[in-house]
């Protein structure tokens, strides 16, 4: 296979599979919130001294738009910026209660579409589905920095 041929089949797959788990309207239909503010709301939730350049990074995202999500969260009450006593150019992101509650919300909406998505497939074809995605992210995750 040449290398057009594979870039065909991954578009072609990932088309299917953010058609099929519902990316753009999982959260849009259900909340206020898009599936990247639900991610970027989730990682300041788990990510020690997380700060909007982590976040960028990580999300490969532009500084603007994510300065955009960043605003509206902290207007928001979600978040929680402190400036840093090292570095007084740093600030660290922090979930607030409030943005607890939203994004337990978020998780749970999340749970409830997939729950519906896969309630259908028997035992031994979601273990090889789950089997198959952890072994698309390892593939993955092991070029991650070059991608």
């Amino acid at each position: 296979m040449q290398l057009g041929d594979y870039t065909e089949k991954i578009r072609h797959f990932n088309r299917f599979y953010t058609r099929i788990i519902g990316v753009n309207n999982q959260y849009t239909d259900q909340t206020k919130y898009s599936s990247i503010e639900a991610q970027i709301l989730y990682e300041i939730s788990i990510k020690e001294d997380c700060t909007a350049v982590y976040l960028r990074d990580y999300f490969k995202l532009d500084k603007g738009y994510l300065s955009r999500i960043l605003k509206r969260f902290d207007e928001g009450k979600l978040i929680t910026k402190q400036i840093s006593q090292e570095d007084k150019r740093i600030s660290y992101l922090h979930i607030t209660d409030y943005g607890l509650k939203e994004l337990d919300t978020l998780i749970n909406s999340s749970n409830e579409i997939t729950l519906n998505m896969i309630n259908k497939i028997p035992a031994e074809k979601l273990d090889e589905l789950v089997q198959s995605m952890i072994k698309i992210e390892s593939i993955l995750k092991d070029y991650e920095n070059e991608i």
